[in-house]
């Protein structure tokens, strides 16, 4: 399953971190393939710390020169399936705190710079490690045109923060009979 390869690789990346920062962590324990965008992904203080992978939309892509001649292209047997996937890690972060009075009092500058170590170590990791294992074919061959598209942090909400990566390839499909 191409998900689970893609998650391996980043629970690898992630895993280097204490290498080169020893007082940081790797991968958080949980990580997984979702079906669909995880629901508690940057809002669940209760499962903040996680990996997910799940598959975005898939489109064709053109297989003639500048993508001309989209009507005709499976009428030639010619089609290239652009699937895209989202892998994202998050980490709780510090939270302010509201006292009796309702006096909110925020997390401490220092504390959130601290945080941030983890969060930007977690960001270049996944952002290098997963490059290399597409130079290394490790997750797939160069010919499925890996693109490592954006890395973006999320917006940090609920006590957690992260980064969203995506990521497209350009698969061959499969051949079934169809028909009766």
């Amino acid at each position: 399953m191409l998900t689970q390869a893609i998650l391996d690789a980043a629970i690898e990346g992630l895993d280097t971190i204490p290498s080169y920062e020893p007082d940081l962590v790797g991968c958080p324990d949980r990580h997984f393939v979702s079906p669909g965008i995880p629901v508690n992904d940057f809002v669940a203080a209760d499962c903040c710390s996680q990996l997910a992978i799940w598959v975005q939309p898939s489109q064709e892509l053109g297989t003639t020169p500048g993508g001309l001649d989209a009507g005709r292209r499976s009428a030639r047997y010619a089609w290239k399936n652009d699937v895209h996937f989202s892998l994202a890690i998050s980490r709780c972060i510090p939270v302010g705190s509201s006292s009796a009075t309702a006096v909110f009092t925020p997390p401490t500058a220092e504390a959130l710079t601290e945080a941030s170590r983890q969060h930007h170590a977690d960001h270049w990791s996944l952002w290098n490690h997963m490059h290399n294992a597409v130079n290394a074919e490790d997750i797939m061959s160069l010919c499925d045109n890996v693109t490592i598209l954006t890395m973006v942090p999320a917006v940090p909400a609920g006590g957690c923060s992260g980064w969203v990566m995506s990521l497209a390839a350009a698969l061959d499909g499969y051949s079934e009979p169809v028909g009766s």
